[in-house]
């Protein structure tokens, strides 16, 4: 027989205003039950019972607090990067209406409509990639052009920079 040992942890017996440290010992059952001085057995004050409701490190609260920020956080910057997605597609195929793409995407991004806009119009804005301004009109041509279509001079390698 296990002998009995005392908890120091306080124990209250639900429907009681019983509140003291309670003596583990075998019960009737032959679990380890908590023995109540009026010689009854209650489960919510052994030992056992007890051990399973302390917080620890990993169930405490505030672990939870921080996992949920963590998990929050995480959330809200993979839905920015979903919200501004059309934004970015703009940038990065160097989109000649990015910025104009940039101001409808956060303005009415926020409606499903608004988003697919923006988005379609990020994939089929013509891009500046690959293209230089003519050093005589000024209007944008293809790097490799030989020939202004705008105002139809003749453009050496040497005229051409890229910008």
């Amino acid at each position: 027989m296990v002998a009995a040992q005392r908890i120091t942890d306080p124990c209250t017996v639900p429907g009681s205003e019983f509140t003291s440290a309670c003596t583990n010992a075998p019960g009737p059952t032959g679990l380890d039950l908590c023995k109540l001085p009026n010689g009854s057995y209650d489960v919510t004050c052994s030992s056992a019972y007890l051990a399973k409701q302390r917080p620890t490190a990993a169930t405490s609260p505030a672990a939870d607090n921080s996992l949920n920020l963590f998990i929050g956080l995480a959330l809200l910057l993979v839905l920015l990067w979903l919200y501004f997605l059309p934004s970015a597609v703009a940038n990065r195929r160097e989109a000649r209406h990015r910025s104009a793409i940039l101001l409808v995407n956060f303005v009415l991004g926020w409606t499903l409509i608004g988003w697919f806009c923006a988005l379609l119009w990020a994939l089929v804005d013509p891009s500046l990639r690959g293209t230089i301004p003519c050093p005589y009109c000024a209007e944008t041509i293809k790097a490799a052009a030989r020939i202004c279509p705008h105002c139809r001079h003749d453009l050496t390698p040497v005229e051409l920079k890229p910008a």
